[in-house]
């Protein structure tokens, strides 16, 4: 499903499927896989993956796979340390995205605050303009404004309010085609952010990590929107809200699968990158 990841010190794939590894290498052979698709950009322009930013899919989840225990509200998951690798991870990218769903319930930061380096840039998943200018991420610098990617089926007068008032608070608006089911089209809308962005991180929530996970089961070449995966694993059990629980069927045909696995135990947590 993901690239491989390459050896820091030789810059060779690395032959083993699965490893662990310490805390601070597992961060450099996540370095090196961003910095390798910016290297490769150009080299064929066939590849729509080298064209595209390169994106890294990143949640927290507990053992039994839960990332919230209901809907809509927020669930602190994983541990201090983790949280510190987190934003290591976060300053090794341009930009992040989540969802208006998780704008709203969490009002994030989505900075680097833990650690030295550069915030990235918010992006926001919201078709019909619902973000709210009172969240966080209205408060940072000019240039690291969050850019909110929409439909451009919308046209009514409250849209074009919603989008004024947007833009004066600072937010770039992108005007993104919907695919068949109604949400933000994955492809189109990272071929929109590729002026902006050269890599993301997705966070969240659970729409988006599905949206970005269906990609993997298209089998035409080149369509997985997803270089690289970071799960975070705490050791509790919640019994809530599963990203995947309403995929079966978009994914029974062809079920994603993590390749070139590395893991470390970071404070009582498991961070997987594949």
């Amino acid at each position: 499903w993901m690239s491989a990841p390459k050896d820091p010190k030789g810059g060779n794939t690395v032959q083993s499927d699965h490893k662990m590894v310490p805390p601070d290498t597992f961060v450099e052979i996540f370095n090196c896989n961003v910095k390798s698709h910016s290297e490769s950009k150009g080299k064929d322009d066939d590849d729509d993956t080298q064209m595209r930013p390169f994106i890294t899919l990143t949640y927290a989840q507990s053992i039994d796979g839960s990332i919230a225990a209901e809907r809509g509200k927020p669930l602190l998951l994983s541990g201090k340390e983790s949280m510190i690798m987190t934003h290591r991870l976060r300053a090794l990218h341009d930009g992040i995205m989540i969802g208006v769903g998780t704008l709203i319930a969490d009002n994030p930061s989505l900075t680097t605050r833990l650690v030295p380096g550069s915030h990235p840039r918010p992006i926001i998943l919201d078709t019909s303009l619902r973000a709210p200018i009172s969240r966080k991420i209205f408060s940072r610098k000019k240039g690291n404004l969050p850019i909110i990617v929409c439909s451009d089926q919308k046209k009514d007068q409250e849209f074009d309010h919603r989008k004024k008032t947007l833009e004066a608070a600072g937010a770039t608006i992108i005007r993104c085609k919907e695919s068949e089911d109604g949400r933000i089209d994955i492809h189109s809308m990272l071929d929109l952010l590729r002026p902006f962005v050269k890599s993301i991180m997705i966070e969240g929530g659970a729409s988006v990590i599905r949206s970005f996970i269906e990609t993997a089961a298209q089998k035409e070449k080149c369509r997985c929107a997803v270089d690289q995966v970071i799960i975070t694993i705490a050791p509790l059990f919640v019994g809530g809200l599963n990203p995947c629980t309403d995929q079966a069927s978009s994914l029974k045909a062809e079920f994603p699968r993590f390749s070139k696995i590395r893991y470390t135990c970071v404070g009582s947590d498991i961070m997987l990158c594949g």
